[in-house]
């Protein structure tokens, strides 16, 4: 009786039709296997004695075939009232029900991608990782007019207001050479943060001018300078505008395998994704050391209603970004000093981050990791990630988060057994490969090596 009340009438009206509409069909006898089976199996009697068939190797097909039909749709063709009543009763209300005003893209396809719903000759297809911006290009069969006062900027414009932005920045530091006190509100007026409002999934050219000059490597080696100059208040704004911005920058836009048919990224993509590695993602890591934790919740909550987590979660920086807010988190409710209430906010908020990657969370596995995770290098963004994800979730969260990789688990395992302990030249690869996999598993008391993996002893 816990739950007793929680379904109005009208939510207990929505499933049963919904159920019932998958199993409407136009012919009941002949789809009905389990019926067919019984009649096969138990034929009918005449007088007492069953009725056999000629050749008794061929009496189970003969006795379907004349129970499901041939072409004249087989012997037996009685119909059953009831039946059919309660089928045109479906029928109807599932009529009425197509009948009402669709649902909006959004309520449709949900966090985790595309969602078709489909009966039993029609099951639903996979899900499908699409940006907000995929999503809009689809749903509109016709561009939809401006919004008023919408400012549209060209190429030459960003540029233009770029250029203002490094001169003004060098003024602030020459100015800063000779005076403890420097004036930087023409450097944050030439910024435009506050121009234009914008979000994920608008309009290349009707993008906040900030975001758009993040398109260039010119605005992101001006990054660390910038920020120098910049008080709290600002820094904040600025990453909150990131933030509901994400799939707009060119570097989470395009920078996601799943966009490309050979599922590799182009060599000028992999350049942009190091130059925010080195500037960037630095800036963010050191601006969120500031911001309180309700503030970090606030973050996160803009970032998973205007982006598409599961999309987000495949490039490496949107990956990085949501490692850095995370285990800020993480840092902040180890300290003690966290209310219940903002325990509360907080736990909310992770659910639906988690609810954005459930099902998904092995698509953060580009299909050639082998090649970029050989153990050659210490690239070990995705292991983090999951880490920090793991150590703010229940256990119920590391359960499915561990069910998702297990594969990638034992991938590693086996790409470091392959590499012989006396092979000194590459030996360093597997200890790499085992680091990067452990830094994960240890957050849930375990630890990995070639061949097994254990409990962590204290």
């Amino acid at each position: 009786m816990k739950y007793s009340g929680i379904m109005n009438p009208k939510d207990k009206d929505f499933v049963t039709r919904f159920q019932l509409s998958q199993i409407v069909t136009e012919d009941p006898y002949n789809e009905d296997f389990y019926a067919q089976v019984f009649k096969v199996i138990h034929p009918k009697t005449t007088n007492g004695v069953q009725q056999q068939h000629q050749h008794e190797s061929n009496s189970i097909a003969q006795a379907y075939l004349d129970h499901s039909g041939h072409r004249l749709g087989g012997r037996y063709k009685r119909a059953d009232v009831a039946l059919q009543r309660m089928q045109q009763q479906v029928q109807k209300a599932v009529a009425v029900a197509k009948e009402r005003p669709k649902l909006t893209q959004y309520a449709k396809e949900g966090a985790l991608g595309k969602i078709s719903v489909g009966g039993g000759k029609n099951p639903r297809q996979q899900l499908v990782i699409v940006s907000k911006a995929a999503e809009r290009e689809q749903s509109q069969d016709q561009k939809v007019e401006r919004k008023e006062g919408t400012k549209s900027y060209s190429k030459k414009d960003i540029l233009s207001i770029l250029e203002n932005i490094i001169c003004e920045l060098m003024n602030v530091e020459s100015e800063s050479r000779t005076k403890q006190d420097v004036d930087t509100s023409k450097l944050w007026d030439s910024l435009k943060i506050l121009e234009q409002p914008s979000s994920s999934g608008d309009e290349e050219n009707e993008v906040n001018p900030f975001i758009q000059c993040l398109n260039y490597n010119k605005m992101l080696k001006i990054l660390p300078r910038l920020f120098k100059f910049l008080n709290r208040e600002q820094v904040l704004t600025i990453v909150t505008l990131i933030m509901s911005n994400l799939e707009n920058l060119l570097v989470i836009k395009n920078g996601s395998y799943t966009t490309y048919p050979d599922k590799k990224l182009p060599e000028k993509i992999v350049k942009l994704v190091d130059s925010y590695s080195l500037t960037f993602s630095k800036i963010l890591m050191n601006a969120v050391l500031e911001f309180k934790f309700n503030e970090i919740i606030g973050l996160l909550v803009i970032l998973i209603e205007h982006n598409n987590v599961s999309f987000v979660s495949t490039t490496k920086i949107g990956l990085s970004i949501l490692t850095t807010l995370l285990s800020r988190a993480e840092l902040i409710i180890g300290e003690g000093t966290i209310s219940a209430t903002d325990l509360s906010e907080w736990s909310s908020c992770y659910d639906e981050l988690f609810t954005s990657l459930e099902s998904r969370i092995q698509a953060i596995f580009p299909p050639n990791f082998e090649e970029l995770d050989d153990g050659s290098s210490r690239e070990n963004y995705i292991w983090q990630f999951l880490a920090t994800l793991s150590l703010g979730g229940k256990l119920s969260h590391q359960r499915i988060i561990v069910d998702e990789v297990r594969d990638e688990i034992f991938g590693v395992m086996n790409r470091a057994k392959k590499i012989d302990n006396s092979d000194y030249n590459n030996l360093y690869k597997k200890q790499n490969l085992l680091n990067n996999l452990n830094m994960y598993l240890v957050v849930m008391g375990l630890v990995a090596d070639e061949n097994d993996i254990k409990e962590l002893q204290q």
